[in-house]
């Protein structure tokens, strides 16, 4: 009798334990079900879409053929939180970071204006004037009210040459990476990668081809530039970033003093730099070549007089033109140019772009001439011109001719 009772009581168990079960599971298919959405991969792409905010609809109405980015606003916003002091200024390096980190592939230009809230039309009028360098041009503006009644106002505008695919900004490491353009009518592209250090890597590329590039066996930072090189021109497409097994670093501030510009010191500083450069890729130091630097100097403050960083200008046929009209026998020249308000800021210009990184990692190259010239302004910090001249000397070194010995 009460082998049957425990029977009966284990079966009334088990129906009751199925019908609570069954209750559950009516429940859960009654109730919606939320799944948690993938975590959204971190990508080297553009991000056009149609601004919401007023600033920017205004701004893509007065910028003829301007389109706005998502990811370049990301980037407009990073500089706008870090300005937490009045007097912030955009580094390069600062730039190189931002856009890095919202994978913005564009070779973007950031200005600042401070006024008391009107539309700032100088800073528009400078994305205006990129416009011309390609027939689009990517804008993004913010603004951020201070405490003292002042408005920061941010403008960041990037020349569009072309499309490209998709690209994972994070990789593992000895990840392969594929890479695909299309640049209309360019018929010769170069891609330069830099690795967190030693030589920059130089390769071919094809538009609308993809290539696939098994280069990454270095965790860190490596920068990625797209280069236009047919009929003689070196001019930059893309430029953007893959952090190999780590994350990009994070932007806590913007510098605020500028220390004093003093070309003489940024001289000799810019020699120093280099060389360490140099040795840290495990190659020899440069001399200086005391002959050029009158010429490096001359270019450079042509720079600075027309406020414009090119090798050849109106007037300045270039240092390599004027070498060879002065000295025999002719050098060969490896040319970089750049402006900013420190020369260690230049220098990073210079080495944050790997086909310049390339020119001044250059293996053949034994000798070496820096000129710097202040700009000649006086309503705001002046900047700093070099020029790097990295040379070398297959039928020895070249001597003055003797009209210009005198």
């Amino acid at each position: 009798m009460s082998a049957s009772r425990s029977f009966v009581s284990t079966r009334l168990h088990a129906l009751v334990f199925m019908c609570l079960v069954g209750a559950l599971i009516g429940c859960l298919k009654k109730a919606p079900i939320t799944e948690t959405p993938p975590e959204a991969i971190a990508e080297v792409r553009y991000r056009y879409d149609a601004p919401t905010d007023q600033w920017n609809k205004r701004l893509v109405s007065e910028v003829v053929s301007g389109r706005w980015d998502r990811g370049l606003q990301r980037a407009v916003e990073g500089v706008l939180a870090a300005s937490i002091r009045p007097g912030t200024r955009i580094s390069p390096s600062a730039a190189r970071t931002l856009t890095a980190e919202a994978g913005y592939p564009g070779y973007a230009a950031f200005a600042q204006e401070r006024n008391g809230g009107a539309w700032p039309d100088e800073l528009v009028s400078q994305a205006l004037i990129r416009k011309g360098q390609a027939p689009e041009v990517d804008v993004a503006i913010g603004q951020r009210r201070n405490a003292d009644g002042t408005t920061l106002w941010v403008l960041a505008a990037a020349p569009k040459w072309g499309e490209i695919d998709p690209i994972e900004r994070d990789l593992t490491l000895d990840e392969p990476l594929p890479l695909r353009v299309d640049v209309p009518d360019v018929q010769s592209l170069a891609v330069y990668i830099a690795p967190p250090n030693g030589p920059v890597r130089t390769f071919s590329l094809t538009s609308g081809r993809l290539r696939w590039f098994d280069y990454f066996h270095l965790p860190g930072d490596h920068r990625i530039e797209v280069v236009d090189t047919s009929a003689g021109r070196a001019e930059v497409l893309f430029l953007f970033s893959v952090f190999v097994d780590v994350t990009p670093e994070t932007l806590s501030g913007l510098p605020t003093a500028l220390p004093q510009a003093d070309p003489l010191t940024a001289t000799e500083r810019l020699y120093q730099a280099v060389n360490i450069l140099r040795t840290d890729a495990g190659l020899p130091a440069l001399k200086r070549f005391g002959l050029f630097e009158p010429l490096a100097r001359e270019h450079a403050a042509w720079m600075a007089q027309q406020g414009v960083v090119a090798h050849r200008l109106s007037g300045a046929p270039g240092v390599a033109q004027r070498a060879a009209d002065q000295f025999r026998p002719r050098a060969r020249h490896t040319e970089n140019v750049a402006a900013a308000y420190t020369a260690e800021e230049a220098l990073q210009v210079v080495w944050d772009s790997p086909g310049h990184r390339k020119n001044l990692l250059c293996e053949q190259c034994s000798h070496i001439s820096v000129g710097v010239a202040l700009e000649p302004v006086l309503d705001r910090p002046p900047r700093l011109f070099v020029v790097w001249e990295l040379l070398e000397f297959p039928l020895g070194e070249p001597r003055a001719l003797p009209e210009y010995a005198r």
